[in-house]
């Protein structure tokens, strides 16, 4: 049985917040091997989830990277994340080849946590 006391609570909310960091690194693995030759359609959804990411991870030592605490523009910033990931899956799920699978999965696991993250941070 998982305890859900404070202690572990934590880590796996940052397991669960962390969860698209295998996705990320595989499609830029891939991107990697066929020399960095790649189009705008693929292109373009792996830098929007690569810079979500990182945005998300600064985030979580920092909380003020997301904006001041409730206010409009940390509301806005966690929604326009939110909204350029399910934007970003689509993308690339409408270009979908061999080797995109990893951004689209990526790209919809990354507009999970900003939902919670937004969910959250409505409550608190």
């Amino acid at each position: 049985m998982i305890r859900l006391d404070a202690p572990n609570a934590y880590w796996y909310l940052l397991a669960f917040d962390l969860s698209p960091v295998l996705f990320v690194a595989i499609a830029w693995v891939q991107i990697m091997r066929k020399g960095w030759r790649t189009t705008a359609s693929r292109a373009i959804p792996l830098v929007a989830l690569t810079v979500s990411f990182f945005w998300l991870v600064l985030g979580l030592p920092f909380s003020e990277a997301l904006g001041p605490s409730y206010s409009n523009l940390r509301y806005g910033i966690i929604d326009a994340n939110f909204i350029g990931m399910v934007l970003a899956a689509g993308f690339s799920i409408g270009k979908m080849k061999h080797g995109r699978i990893a951004t689209t999965i990526g790209c919809f696991l990354m507009s999970l946590v900003w939902a919670f993250i937004g969910a959250i941070n409505s409550v608190i």
